[in-house]
C-alpha cells in the first residue's frame, strides 16, 4: 500500500534545479531593484539606460581630469 503523503512531499532537488532556482531568484530581484529604483526617479527605460551609460564616461573623464587631461 502506498502512502498517500507522498504526492505532497517536496520533489527531489538535484544541483542543476538548485542552482537554476537562484539564479532565477537573483534575476528578478535584480529586476525589482532597477524597477523600484527606476519609479523612485520616474524615469523611462531610455532615460535610464542613458544615466547608467553615463555613470562610466563621467568616472573615464574625471580620470583623465586626475591624469592631466591625457
Amino acid at each position: 500500500m502506498s502512502d498517500w503523503t507522498s504526492f505532497f512531499r517536496w520533489p527531489q532537488l538535484t544541483e542543476g534545479t538548485i542552482i537554476t532556482l537562484y539564479a532565477c531568484s537573483a534575476f528578478f530581484l535584480l529586476w525589482f531593484l532597477f524597477e523600484w529604483w527606476r519609479y523612485s526617479r520616474r524615469m523611462t527605460y531610455r532615460d535610464s539606460l542613458e544615466h547608467i551609460f553615463e555613470i562610466p564616461k563621467n568616472l573615464i573623464s574625471k580620470l583623465k581630469d586626475i591624469r592631466g587631461g591625457q
